[in-house]
């Protein structure tokens, strides 16, 4: 641990090793993880330990792997270093709301949003929010925001911010069409751009050379509006030998165009081996014998053609067994399965079993409806760290509020524990 004051670090490695983590002391070669406090992406301490294979991370998460019991994903940006710790350049000027995220959701959001240096705004006020980040392009706060020509995205554009460090235009984080050529034609005669929809590129069956499913136009379009992920969303891949169809650079574009992730494309890949790589692409007629293949069999890496990742998203629902070498089949089988479950994971919203917890859908603490999300409030602060998430209307609160307040509010039950916070910080200092 780097930057901490001595009560945190204390109780940030007790943590840790009472969750089952060694603590080494001090940095050295059996060290994992850096876990850094008030340094920036570029600070010689964090680039040394990048330099030496470590994971970087900052205490956020420690905290999640506390509050949600797993190892959290250490290479999500949520987690990375900030470049600068005042924020990007022009994010000040931002004033940002959330519709239709769950609560977990919602609060990574605004804890990245915290991190670029923005605002965060619960109420959407057309006079004071610049940007509505939707899981989908639609309902309530979406048709507000259309009005007053508010920029609307998804949550990938502020994950994007982060990793660029700059404020990124809106263009790209809204919906993305593949279409049939009439749409072109219809839109010259009308004059104007027409609804895309009944000009999507999009059937049943095989295209008749037989290489892509007509089905996949439309699935991975609403997989994307829908989330905000590609269709490799979280995978994370090593690449061995020549790539020749697709190549190795149509290979990269397509697997960050889908949110996966590509760890090396070329020998020693020994620090990647336990890092939780789901498939290693080998080029064709790769001996056995090979001594990365060894390893990667050793590790139970399944091995495939670029031809597997292609079919997945060309032809979803076929067969990839073809394209799976070594006999690999059943960790191919295990490592396709944990994206499924990732892709269907981000998708569990549609189910109205399982309502968005935003302001829009979100039931009053006190009246129980959950109308009037314009007026209200949800407990907590604008950093997404302090508060319990219920929601109230301010003409439900006691006493009653005029209007929304332009501070953080919390319910009668948290603000005692914020105040008692205040009350021991004061007689510490």
């Amino acid at each position: 641990l780097f930057g901490f004051d001595s009560v945190s670090e204390a109780q940030y490695r007790s943590e840790l090793v009472r969750k089952g983590a060694v603590d080494v002391g001090r940095y050295d070669s059996s060290c994992t993880h850096v876990i850094v406090s008030g340094h920036v992406y570029d600070d010689p301490v964090c680039v040394a330990a990048r330099a030496d294979g470590k994971l970087v991370v900052t205490e956020l998460w420690i905290e999640d792997c506390v509050d949600f019991a797993t190892l959290a994903d250490a290479n999500r940006i949520l987690y990375r270093p900030v470049r600068d710790l005042n924020g990007i350049p022009g994010s000040e000027s931002l004033s940002i709301c959330l519709t239709g995220y769950r609560r977990r959701e919602r609060d990574e959001i605004m804890k990245m949003v915290h991190l670029m240096g923005a605002h965060f705004s619960k109420p959407l006020t057309a006079a004071k929010v610049t940007h509505l980040i939707c899981y989908k392009f639609e309902g309530e706060k979406y048709e507000l925001a259309k009005t007053v020509n508010i920029k609307l995205v998804n949550h990938r554009w502020v994950e994007d911010c982060l990793k660029a460090w700059e404020v990124l235009p809106v263009e790209n984080y809204r919906k993305r069409w593949i279409l049939k050529t009439d749409y072109l034609t219809a839109c010259q005669e009308a004059g104007n751009f027409l609804v895309e929809e009944p000009f999507e590129w999009y059937g049943s069956g095989l295209t008749e050379d037989g290489t892509i499913n007509l089905e996949a136009p439309r699935k991975w379009r609403l997989l994307r509006e829908r989330t905000g992920h590609g269709a490799f969303y979280g995978m994370r891949i090593i690449s061995y030998g020549d790539c020749i169809a697709p190549s190795l650079e149509t290979l990269k574009r397509v697997m960050k165009a889908g949110d996966g992730m590509i760890l090396a494309t070329y020998p020693p890949y020994t620090r990647f081996l336990k890092s939780g790589v789901d498939f290693a692409v080998v080029s064709p007629g790769m001996p056995h014998v090979d001594t990365w293949i060894q390893e990667f069999l050793r590790h139970e890496i399944p091995c495939v053609l670029a031809d597997y990742l292609v079919e997945f998203v060309c032809k979803p629902g076929y067969p990839l067994d073809q394209h799976i070498l070594y006999k690999t089949h059943v960790w191919a089988e295990t490592s396709l399965a944990k994206l499924l479950s990732r892709l269907e994971g981000v998708i569990t919203a549609e189910d109205p079993g399982t309502l968005c917890e935003d302001s829009d859908d979100l039931s009053c603490s006190v009246c129980g409806s959950r109308e009037r999300g314009d007026v209200m409030l949800i407990c907590g602060d604008e950093g997404g760290f302090v508060g319990c998430g219920i929601g109230t209307h301010i003409d439900c609160c006691d006493p009653p509020l005029d209007a929304v307040p332009e501070e953080d509010w919390f319910c009668p039950k948290c603000s005692g524990r914020v105040r008692k916070a205040s009350i021991k910080g004061r007689r510490k200092r």
